[in-house]
């Protein structure tokens, strides 16, 4: 056996070997996207993210055929005499090298689908259980229902929306939107019921000394919690005679290309003491503060032009 020969049989070994596994991991990353997407439902904002997988796994099976074709064709080619020409040794050596960059360009589409999809895909729950993001301690594995909000607030804001109770008297409200039009349309909805039922006003506050607060704690539980949050924040302050506190907003927290938008209520139900409860509210938000995307935005609510 001549030194090409070898070549050739071990190029045949090695793409069967890691073609086969690859693609038995990606069916396996498939039959869990499956399941996932059974279980939770998804995300339209994912959809692409969702199906790039499957067509990545289709292109695969059609880069495989040829493949397996082009290397049948070569091992079993039989040349009219022992001693092959130049011209052919050149043409069994082009395809041997096309050979080599298919399997290259599909490691790279197959790496960059998976890539793609596990940077966002389910790792983020769906909808109905996005408001749990901005509740620290909440558990997305919860079986909640829909419209789960502080009764006071209107129930048509969004129907992604729910609570989180800190104590007897101090919550967080997170409503979520996956577009943007049905964002702005909420948040007109609630800024006109807040206007009519109480006082609002658009301030920054200083979250320094409560940051370092929950830092000085993180560490004492020798967590990796990094104080990433900034110092001053633009927010929407809020009183009136049931419930008082902060209005925030979080624009595409994620991915530029999301359309992600959340209304965070930092709130104390004890009107008398709102003052005093306003570091407590300012922990809360150190907290749940996320913002992954340079191009997001956090801000207080707007008012309707």
């Amino acid at each position: 056996m001549d030194l090409f020969s070898l070549v050739k049989k071990i190029i045949k070994l090695i793409v069967f070997l890691f073609v086969g596994f690859w693609l038995l991991f990606q069916l396996f990353f498939l039959i869990n996207i499956i399941l996932y997407i059974s279980k939770y439902g998804y995300n339209k904002n994912d959809l692409f993210r969702l199906l790039s997988p499957f067509v990545g796994f289709i292109i695969e099976i059609c880069f495989l055929y040829f493949i397996i074709r082009v290397l049948y064709n070569l091992y079993h080619l039989k040349p009219n005499t022992n001693i092959k020409s130049a011209l052919d040794i050149a043409k069994e050596r082009k395809k041997v090298i096309l050979v080599g960059l298919l399997i290259a360009l599909v490691f790279i589409i197959g790496i960059w689908v998976l890539l793609d999809f596990v940077a966002i895909g389910p790792g983020l729950p769906p909808p109905k259980l996005m408001p749990d993001w901005y509740i620290p301690g909440a558990d997305f594995n919860w079986d909640r229902n829909k419209n789960s909000c502080f009764s006071s607030f209107p129930n048509n804001i969004s129907p992604y929306c729910n609570v989180g109770k800190f104590s007897d008297e101090n919550f967080i409200n997170v409503w979520y939107f996956d577009d943007e039009s049905n964002f702005l349309t909420g948040e007109d909805v609630l800024y006109h019921y807040l206007k009519e039922n109480g006082n609002l006003s658009q301030q920054e506050i200083n979250i320094s000394t409560e940051i370092q607060e929950v830092y000085k704690r993180e560490m004492a539980k020798n967590t990796s919690w990094e104080p990433l949050v900034p110092h001053l924040l633009n927010i929407t302050e809020y009183t009136s005679h049931e419930t008082s506190g902060y209005f925030i907003v979080y624009e595409k927290p994620f991915l530029k290309t999301r359309e992600d938008y959340f209304i965070v209520y930092y709130g104390t139900m004890d009107k008398q003491n709102f003052t005093e409860e306003k570091p407590l509210l300012k922990k809360l938000i150190v907290e749940s503060y996320y913002m992954a995307n340079e191009y997001g935005k956090v801000d207080g609510l707007k008012e309707p032009k």
